[in-house]
This record gives C-alpha cells, structure tokens and sequence, in this order.
C-alpha cells in the first residue's frame, strides 16, 4: 500500500457515501495535505487515482468538484441469458455515449440479438464469472436470473 492509497480510499468513501455529492467542491488540496499531515504530491496522487476512476473532475486554476453521477441501467436478466465483457467497436462509440476505454457487457438471450451496455453504468455482477476461451468474460445466469444495475 502506498502513502496515498489511504487518503484516496477515505476520499472515495466520502464521495459514494453521498459526503460529497456530484458538483459539488472537495477540499482543497491544502486542506487535504494539513488533514492527512502530508506532503502535496502525496495528495495529488490519491487525487490522480480518484481523476483516473472517473469520481472527480480537475481543472487547473479551479476546485477539483466531484463528477457527476452517470446514468445507470437496471437489468433482470432470465434463465438463458449471459453477459458478455467486451471493448466497443468505432460505430458503438456515439451511439451509446461512451469512451473507446469503456468496456461494454453484452446480454445475450437465445432468439434476441445481443444488446450491448457500457460497463461504467453497471454497479452489480452476478457471482460465478468465468473467462472464455476467446478472452471474453462470461457469466452464466443462475436459473433465478440475476440484478445488474443501481445499488
């Protein structure tokens, strides 16, 4: 564990626990160096990985605000279906507003072509995942179907 590891852990804590809501200011960076009793870069770091998940938004000259929460689907997946983990294709990108970084689950259901979700609007994955031989992440679905979405 680095020296940042717990200053962005607790900082992440507070931003999903609703402390610090989307759009609104964390602290500053002072502040967070004089509350952990550490060093600036120490705080830009914990800063870096929190930028890096997508949890705050960092503008030079401006306070670092917490991001906006994206819109999440809820799925109800039936006996029969799977999920598949896979990166978007060019044509994918606009069409479901995402990132060429974002990776995308594909619900598949026999007699239903598959229908692609971007992986950052999914909060919850059944158990039991297993990886393909092609590379591709799999998940069966349990006979009582499965949840993904909201928490």
């Amino acid at each position: 564990m680095t020296q940042y590891d717990p200053i962005a852990d607790e900082l992440r804590a507070h931003i999903l626990n609703g402390t610090y809501p989307p759009g609104t200011a964390i602290p500053s960076e002072n502040r967070l160096c004089h509350t952990y009793q550490c060093e600036n870069g120490t705080v830009r770091r914990a800063l870096r990985v929190l930028q890096s998940e997508g949890l705050i938004l960092k503008t030079q000259g401006r306070p670092t605000i917490v991001a906006p929460v994206p819109n999440r689907t809820t799925l109800t997946l039936p006996s029969g279906c799977s999920v598949t983990a896979r990166m978007p294709m060019r044509p994918e990108l606009d069409t479901l507003g995402c990132t060429a970084a974002t990776p995308l689950l594909v619900v598949t259901s026999t007699g239903s072509p598959p229908v692609p979700y971007p992986a950052d609007r999914i909060l919850l994955l059944s158990p039991g995942t297993r990886c393909g031989g092609d590379g591709d992440i799999t998940m069966p679905v349990p006979a009582a179907g499965v949840v993904i979405g909201n928490r």
